[in-house]
């Protein structure tokens, strides 16, 4: 069963999350809502990849860090944030 917010990652009807949802239903436009729960799935996802509890080499992590970057939509990333994931992704 999928928690309130849709994340993978909570709990099933989490306090947590219905508390977050209640917050931002409160203070967020409805129309942009949707937009803030895609937002922190993704976030939330992305950690749950890059974070599995899998021990790996350092290479693999970073393979994996960098094939992560490379995925994210540059539409859905802000200037200085598209700049920061190139000048990571340039530093790996």
């Amino acid at each position: 069963m999928r928690p309130v917010c849709g994340v993978s990652f909570c709990a099933p009807q989490s306090r947590t999350c219905s508390a977050l949802l209640a917050v931002l239903g409160a203070s967020v436009h409805p129309n942009h809502l949707a937009s803030w729960r895609k937002a922190f799935a993704q976030v939330a996802d992305l950690h749950a990849r890059l974070f599995d509890d899998q021990k790996r080499s350092i290479t693999a992590q970073i393979r994996r860090l960098r094939n992560e970057l490379i995925r994210l939509n540059p539409d859905d990333l802000r200037a200085d944030e598209r700049d920061l994931a190139e000048r990571i992704l340039n530093a790996l």
